[in-house]
């Protein structure tokens, strides 16, 4: 596997990146924002730099609101159980509710800068209780990394507003084309073709827009919360029927196999492409084990066709967006009606992505026609309405 060095961050880089944080944030005035972040190890001399960074991040947020909101910050690690994040995150909540102001916004904002541990749950939990009672928001920004932080610098105002056009192509596309199969092609090193054949349906299944920061229209509604990952850009839906979903695919250095929507085989190709964080190797686990996880998700990340670049240190939280890649685990965005059926076979795993190489080709079959077209990538600039 990859060891990927992390080069030093610039000053102006980090600043930068914490204000677009917060301009992502879009939050209503005198409202209560609650941090959750890693919990730093005392008497550490070399801290690891991602989590130095989401550390740098989470202290220039608390400092830049605190004048205007109501902000507190929770530390964890990953020995905690789910119970005790979720209790923790719930009694953090009320608390921070005691201190609004007689004229404060009650709303919530629960900004998760922290490593994805697997009993992350909790957080979400507390979030659904609260979110019963309230307006509650997540800003999510699972295992941020220094390459993260690069890319947060990058997305100012301008560079949104060209991720926005870039999603009309898509948006464009599902309207005119609601239901089909996806054929996706990929490569590995040796050129060695696979191919993995995704049947969707928008009417039972959509496939939801996140930009990556809190505005209308393009928010994900999970359970009583409304979630938003920062840095964001995607386009991502649930296979249906997923039981449809078979072939194979190659991504992150590894040759995946699929039979009746469910990954069955892991084998790694190329060691030199795995980065295999915590729920990547979670899940390469399960199935060298002789478990199976359902593919849950096709996303489409739109940074490659909207110039935004990522970097060898950043996570699959960046990663992801730059384009298409297949998730597994749990539905991505709950709209399916399968949902339950994915949760089930998931048992306690949650969710994981695995990017698809750059030479990846997704082409379109109509169910009616039996036309087989190129949906990704776009054939030429004029197929999508972009200022580069």
């Amino acid at each position: 596997m990859s060891q990927v060095e992390a080069p030093e961050l610039k000053e102006d880089e980090i600043q930068t990146a914490s204000v677009n944080y917060i301009d992502c944030l879009n939050l209503p005035s005198k409202s209560q924002v609650l941090i959750i972040t890693d919990l730093i190890p005392e008497g550490v001399h070399q801290l690891d730099p991602n989590k130095q960074v989401r550390d740098d991040i989470a202290r220039r947020i608390q400092r830049q609101l605190d004048s205007q909101q109501t902000v507190s910050t929770i530390r964890f690690d990953g020995s905690m159980s789910k119970d005790d994040i979720q209790a923790y995150t719930a009694q953090a909540i009320q608390e921070l509710g005691e201190l609004k102001e007689e004229d404060g916004d009650d709303n919530l904002t629960i900004v998760y800068l922290g490593d994805a541990w697997n009993n992350r749950r909790g957080i979400y939990d507390a979030a659904t209780f609260a979110g019963s009672e309230r307006e509650v928001r997540v800003a999510g920004s699972l295992g941020f990394s220094t390459g993260d932080c690069r890319v947060m610098s990058q997305m100012g105002s301008e560079q949104r507003r060209i991720i926005q056009e870039t999603n009309q192509y898509f948006e464009t596309f599902f309207s005119e084309q609601p239901q089909g199969t996806f054929i996706l092609e990929t490569t590995d090193g040796n050129n060695q073709q696979y191919s993995l054949e995704i049947d969707y349906n928008t009417e039972s299944s959509p496939f939801e827009t996140e930009l990556g920061r809190f505005d209308p229209g393009y928010k994900i509604k999970k359970r009583d919360y409304e979630y938003v990952n920062i840095p964001g850009g995607e386009k991502f839906g649930c296979p249906f029927p997923f039981e449809n979903t078979h072939g194979q695919f190659f991504a992150e250095g590894i040759r995946f196999t699929v039979e009746k929507g469910m990954a069955i085989g892991a084998e790694i190709i190329d060691s030199s492409l795995v980065v295999a964080e915590s729920s990547q190797t979670e899940l390469l686990r399960i199935i060298h084990e002789g478990g199976s996880i359902p593919v849950a998700e096709l996303g489409l990340g739109f940074y490659a066709l909207a110039g935004v670049q990522t970097y060898p240190d950043s996570s699959v939280l960046s990663r992801e967006k730059q384009g298409p890649h297949i998730g597994m685990g749990n539905d991505p965005n709950g709209k399916s009606p399968e949902g339950g059926i994915l949760k089930e076979r998931s048992g306690d795993f949650y969710h994981t992505d695995f990017v698809l190489g750059k030479e990846v080709v997704i082409k379109y079959k109509d169910p009616q026609m039996d036309q087989v077209t190129v949906f990704y990538p776009p054939l030429s600039p004029q197929t999508y309405k972009i200022s580069v």
